[in-house]
């Protein structure tokens, strides 16, 4: 089990250029990564950092903070694409002169175009490696993190199925109980029947009886949510929207027998189980 939220980071430094890669992580339902960087870097070093991210990071709201310093001024070679400047200036002026214009097209104006100047700095490739090392190392600093929180949400999610089990064996021990209470409740309104008029009120109250105290299926059910909860914690791959949905159906389970339960000694262990199911939702909404 690993936690949504972690902090990651490395340093590293070489002839003269540092690089610090700092990542942080949020809860979120989806996968959403932005960088952040002191200087414009190529796309190509993007999309690998985020390759290699979205493979330590399934969900989540990623920042990713690089930082690049070099002590003195690259040493920058600048290259001219000659054909790409000859294909712009032929167009251009066949094109001045189908239109019959005056205009004189200036090497300042060609220069502008993109692609036909190239800068490339001798340092890119020591700066490229220092980015990738760093991004590794601080992934791998979060990852430790999230598993650490991780494991302390576990924890705490096992000591509150705990107190679950408890409460819930309770209310199955308590539930014959209740229905042989609602039956004695339903022969006593039966004994009571003097006339046809009354009838169609007590057919009614008797359904109305049968309906309230009759928890069997919903404890089926909170049992089968039970174990599914307890197995999907046992696996070693995200979880977290998984565990999600058996919290939303336990909870509505603990809702429906509180409903049609009138007994007030099982009415404070479902209080206590609903409770504990609500502390365990807060938990998943921070596990991956």
């Amino acid at each position: 089990m690993k936690s949504m939220t972690g902090y990651g980071e490395s340093k590293q430094e070489i002839e003269g250029i540092s690089v610090n890669f700092r990542i942080y992580t949020l809860n979120h339902r989806y996968r959403d990564i932005q960088i952040n960087c002191s200087e414009e870097i190529p796309y190509k070093w993007q999309k690998n950092i985020i390759s290699t991210t979205k493979n330590k990071i399934e969900r989540g709201k990623i920042f990713i903070d690089i930082k690049i310093i070099r002590k003195k001024p690259p040493f920058c070679s600048l290259t001219i694409n000659k054909e790409l400047l000859s294909h712009y200036y032929e167009n251009l002026t066949s094109l001045i002169k189908i239109l019959g214009l005056k205009d004189e097209i200036k090497l300042s104006h060609l220069l502008t175009v993109p692609g036909i100047t190239i800068i490339k700095t001798g340092e890119d490739v020591k700066v490229e490696s220092l980015v990738y090392q760093t991004c590794e190392e601080a992934l791998s600093d979060l990852t430790i993190e999230r598993n650490q929180e991780g494991t302390k949400h576990l924890m705490a999610i096992r000591r509150c199925l705990k107190n679950i089990r408890s409460c819930f064996s309770k209310v199955k021990k308590g539930a014959p109980q209740i229905r042989r209470q609602y039956r004695e409740k339903l022969e006593k309104e039966l004994s009571k029947i003097t006339s046809e008029k009354e009838k169609p009120l007590l057919i009614r109250e008797i359904a109305n009886l049968l309906m309230r105290g009759d928890i069997n299926e919903e404890l089926v059910r909170f049992s089968s949510h039970l174990e599914q909860l307890q197995k999907t914690l046992r696996v070693k791959k995200p979880m977290g929207k998984r565990l999600t949905f058996i919290i939303q159906e336990m909870n509505r389970e603990v809702n429906t027998m509180g409903a049609k339960i009138n007994s007030p000694i099982i009415s404070r262990e479902l209080i206590t189980i609903k409770e504990e199911v609500e502390r365990i939702r807060e938990l998943v909404q921070n596990i991956e």
